[in-house]
């Protein structure tokens, strides 16, 4: 397992609720993101030496709602929102709403 890394003083995370929550070790969480309760952020599957591309990101301003699952090496566009339950494996553009399996419509 690696060191933790150490956020800049003005990055701002928010989990509300990180009961059951899972993120993987290399996902890249923007500024302003929130993530709610029994959230999955990570690899599609578990492979040994998985770089950091093969981890989602999730841009400024991303909100992850309960329950969600985000895997693979996706992007969760600025100011988008992952809908509670949905299950995402493709990109999500800036502005959007995901939802469902792999549902997604402008904000």
């Amino acid at each position: 397992m690696s060191d933790p890394v150490p956020l800049p003083a003005a990055w701002a995370f928010e989990v509300p609720a990180a009961v059951g929550s899972i993120i993987g070790d290399r996902v890249r969480l923007g500024r302003e993101v929130r993530i709610y309760q029994n959230v999955t952020i990570g690899l599609t599957e578990n492979t040994v030496g998985a770089t950091a591309a093969r981890y989602p990101t999730v841009a400024d301003g991303g909100i992850i709602y309960a329950g969600a699952v985000n895997a693979g090496g996706i992007v969760v566009g600025a100011r988008s929102i992952v809908g509670a339950n949905a299950i995402v494996t493709k990109n999500v553009p800036p502005d959007s709403i995901a939802y469902g399996y792999n549902q997604i419509k402008p904000r």
